[in-house]
């Protein structure tokens, strides 16, 4: 059977009764076991959560003596000692149960009826290493494991059958499946639970079992500092996104890289936060859940993927995860931000996506300097009218322009924080700052405070206020008007 010959309905049909008979065949032998008096032993190496005295989890990996995961009922066919948890361990080899032996068979005979056993580039040389048949026992054991977890040592009845294939056949069968992306939130703490932020978006307190999971699924490709990665209690989550179905292993492969489109979506989201608190955080790792379907890669769902990621102040690393003044942020703020965010995803002008770039980038920037020329470019790109003569002088007076029109009586002190702000650039372009480290230190450090802060001022009017995108109309309606 070729990409040219789809497999017909009959013989997705014949695969799916001959697994259902299969796993039947496996429960029923486990279940044999069970009456024999033997007993499951949990999974061992899982990942340990506990809590600072910050509120952050620190998360821990398991230890090979330390039996705290799920049972592993499966594992009572293992013909080698008990305990062994390795998924190669040939618990169904050829031969003991007749059932698996012609699921397998067939499966050879018809390689493409289920999209998520068999990765295709390895399909001429699977039969020197028996591939097919390792992957089938594996979706079997898997499989079987989720039943008794789930329903104990009880009938396999059509109700629980259809509960448990449901996910299965998806990931069998489905073209498309449905992805929830999952981002930590690193180094803050929230006074609330969870919060819809969007028709596709909200942000939710992580609980054990998702730290565990992500845990276990670490990236290590551009990934952060451990305890950066296990130091958030809250995510941001974004729904409604499909993935085309590939095979098992093409499949993991694919969802633990970045997506440029998901990844603006994270970085809206991050600037809308930072836009109304102010709080240089960030994020060390992007998850990706299995909904509603399931390439049966561990006993429990959903499925997690981990995408390595390193958006966020190098400071973190330095013991970030044990400060005792972490910033906390409320509900009534992430209201305002996700009101901001609203008005992010409505305008889709290159100019503020490329502003909000520059403020996203600039405030989890280790140098001051460099969050200094960041923040600059950003009010550059918000106002200036691409005539390059008097920039600064031009800045100061729409900024204070639109400031007072926001917050009547503020323009004179924005206009005059504009002006330091780029006497400031001016020294770190030029190299006209002071010869003593530390006094130039403090002076960057209260200039990217200065710049930071006024790029979100302007910002946040540009958004409220969308005709202010256009430099001119600031001219002709708040200076000349």
């Amino acid at each position: 059977m070729t990409d040219e010959t789809p497999p017909t309905p009959e013989t997705r049909r014949e695969f799916v009764r001959l697994f259902i008979a299969a796993l039947k065949s496996v429960i029923q032998a486990i279940r044999a076991e069970l009456a024999a008096g033997r007993t499951p032993r949990c999974k061992t190496n899982e990942p340990a959560v506990s809590y600072r005295d910050n509120g952050m989890p620190s998360i821990t990996n398991g230890s090979s003596w330390d039996a705290t995961g799920t049972l592993q009922y499966a594992d009572l066919l293992d013909p080698h000692p008990p305990g062994a948890t390795h998924p190669f361990k040939r618990k169904l080899e050829e031969g003991h149960i007749p059932e698996v032996d012609q699921l397998v068979a067939f499966f050879r005979a018809n390689p493409d009826c289920a999209i998520s056993i068999l990765p295709q580039p390895f399909g001429q040389e699977a039969a020197k290493f028996n591939l097919e048949r390792i992957m089938i026992e594996i979706q079997l054991a898997h499989a079987a494991n989720r039943f008794f977890q789930r329903y104990g040592d009880s009938a396999f009845d059509n109700r629980k059958r259809k509960a448990l294939l449901r996910p299965i056949l998806r990931g069998f069968f489905d073209k498309r499946v449905d992805i929830t992306t999952v981002v930590p939130i690193a180094l803050v703490k929230f006074d609330f639970d969870r919060l819809r932020l969007a028709p596709n978006a909200y942000i939710m307190r992580m609980n054990d079992a998702l730290h565990r999971k992500r845990w276990s699924v670490k990236a290590y490709g551009a990934s952060g500092h451990e305890g950066v990665v296990a130091a958030a209690t809250h995510a941001f989550v974004i729904t409604g996104w499909t993935w085309p179905n590939l095979p098992w292993m093409q499949m993991s492969n694919n969802l633990s890289f970045p997506t440029p489109e998901l990844r603006e979506l994270i970085e809206e989201m991050f600037g809308a936060l930072r836009l109304v608190t102010g709080i240089s955080t960030g994020y060390a790792q992007e998850l990706r859940l299995a909904r509603g379907w399931s390439h049966l890669q561990s006993d429990d769902t959903p499925e997690v993927f981990a995408v390595g990621a390193r958006r966020y102040p190098e400071t973190f690393d330095n013991f970030g995860w044990m400060s005792e003044n972490l910033p906390v942020v409320t509900r009534a703020q992430m209201i305002k931000s996700a009101a901001v965010l609203a008005c992010i995803r409505g305008i889709k002008e290159e100019r503020l996506i490329l502003a909000l770039r520059r403020l996203n980038t600039a405030m989890i920037r280790h140098e001051a300097a460099d969050a200094i020329l960041d923040a600059t470019i950003g009010l550059e790109i918000l106002l200036s009218d691409g005539d390059s003569q008097a920039i600064s002088y031009k800045l100061r007076l729409r900024a204070g322009a639109l400031a007072n029109h926001a917050n009547p009586g503020s323009g004179s002190a924005v206009a005059a924080a504009i002006r330091d702000i780029y006497e400031a650039r001016s020294r770190i372009v030029h190299g006209g700052r002071k010869s003593k480290k530390r006094d130039t230190a403090a002076a960057d450090t209260a200039a990217r405070d200065a710049a930071l802060g006024m790029l979100r001022t302007v910002l946040l009017v540009v958004l409220e206020h969308q005709r202010f995108l256009d430099p001119a109309t600031i001219d002709t309606e708040l200076l000349l008007g």
